[in-house]
Order: structure tokens, then sequence, then C-alpha cells
């Protein structure tokens, strides 16, 4: 869209002040300082020196008869589960030695 000459202007005065009031792309108007990338984010570095990350605590585990044919196996199997899945499932589960040892001896008669 071409702007109204100014009056009293010459044409190369008007095309320099239309040149400042929007300027080209490429032609440093991108440069200002607020337009610049920023730094590129550091990375960490391991330091050799320190000693190993510790994982996760060990699970205790311990043996259950399983009650009801579902996720953790057939009627009378025996499966290993962390303490706390063996609480929380006692209609599913049971940690008992006795119920664990039952399910064994039923394992081996077969």
């Amino acid at each position: 869209m071409a702007k109204a000459k100014l009056p009293g202007s010459t044409g190369a005065e008007q095309g320099a002040q239309d040149e400042q009031n929007n300027p080209a792309p490429g032609d440093g108007a991108a440069d200002s300082p607020a337009a610049e990338p920023a730094p590129p984010a550091a990375t960490a570095v391991a330091d050799p020196t320190a000693p190993p990350a510790e994982g996760p605590a060990p699970v205790a585990l311990v043996k259950a008869r399983v009650l009801v044919a579902g996720a953790y196996g057939q009627c009378n199997d025996v499966v290993e589960v962390d303490v706390d899945t063996a609480k929380a499932l006692p209609d599913v589960l049971d940690s008992t030695p006795e119920a664990v040892a039952y399910a064994e001896s039923l394992a081996g008669e077969q």
C-alpha cells in the first residue's frame, strides 16, 4: 500500500522517511539486542570424583500362596511378591508360612 506523499518533500526524501518507518528485512533492523538468541544452556557434567549415586533400596520379597486365579497365577501357585503387595491383597495372596508350605506340598505331589 502506498503512503501519501508529504507536502513539500521530494521523492528521495519520502523514500528515506519510508525506510526509517518501515525497515526492510535484512537491513539490520532484526539485529537489535532484543532479537539476539539466548546462549545455550550449560549441560551438567558428572563429577568423576563424586561417589556413584545410589539406586532405590532393594525391595523385600516374600513367598505367598495364590488363593484366587488371576494376575499372580493359578490357585495354589507359590509366587514371590513384595511385602506391601502381600499385605494389601489378603483375599488374593496368603504369605503365612503354613499357606506357603501347603501350596509347596501340593506341587510336590504332582
